[in-house]
């Protein structure tokens, strides 16, 4: 696999209620001769700990290949998404330096993976949905946040735009006026006037 993933007994992490689901334990049984490719007996929400060990030899099976085939299992995908989403938003805000560090220094490469993932498996809403929020967070540690025109950035799926939400907060934090252009355009796009 190209790494992203994590290794180790699973635990509740600090400021964790339960397991994080993405922690792949060595420890915990694998059938590799009977495979749950497909992740049949894996419940909504899945966890590495919680799967049977024919799902695990799935998984990994999973993780060793390419993971780009558009027919592979949501299940595999979000458990991955897990590891990935892990590292943002909490080993990128660690107490401990070099984690924080190197969680700061993946933040391209998760997001890289993110949107190669969201190129393979653009039909499934939820991933879609999951996916951009933890893209657009990537943007916003990052700093870098869409300078597109307005039209572009007021609604999005209903609701104002994360690149909407930052610019009107960048402008109250700073204590600076409301440009024109962008109180009309956002009175001109709100349904509820």
């Amino acid at each position: 696999t190209c790494g992203m993933i994590y290794i180790g007994q699973s635990r509740v992490g600090l400021g964790e209620k339960e397991v994080n689901p993405a922690v792949i334990n060595l420890l915990a049984s694998v059938h590799l001769s009977a495979p749950d490719y497909e992740a049949n007996m894996v419940g909504y929400w899945p966890s590495y700990s919680q799967i049977s060990p024919e799902a695990r030899a799935g998984y990994l099976l999973w993780l060793a290949g390419p993971r780009n085939n558009p027919s592979d299992s949501l299940t595999w995908i979000f458990l991955y998404f897990y590891g990935l989403e892990r590292r943002v938003i909490i080993d990128a805000f660690s107490m401990d330096e070099s984690i924080r560090r190197q969680a700061k220094m993946d933040l391209p490469i998760i997001k890289r993976e993110l949107l190669r993932l969201r190129g393979i498996h653009n039909i499934h809403n939820s991933f879609n949905k999951y996916s951009e929020n933890l893209i657009r967070l990537i943007d916003l540690m990052e700093n870098s946040v869409s300078e597109e025109p307005l039209e572009g950035i007021l609604k999005h799926r209903g609701q104002y735009s994360w690149e909407m939400r930052i610019k009107l907060g960048k402008l109250a934090k700073n204590l600076l006026s409301l440009p024109a252009e962008l109180a009309l355009a956002y009175i001109r796009s709100d349904q509820n006037r």
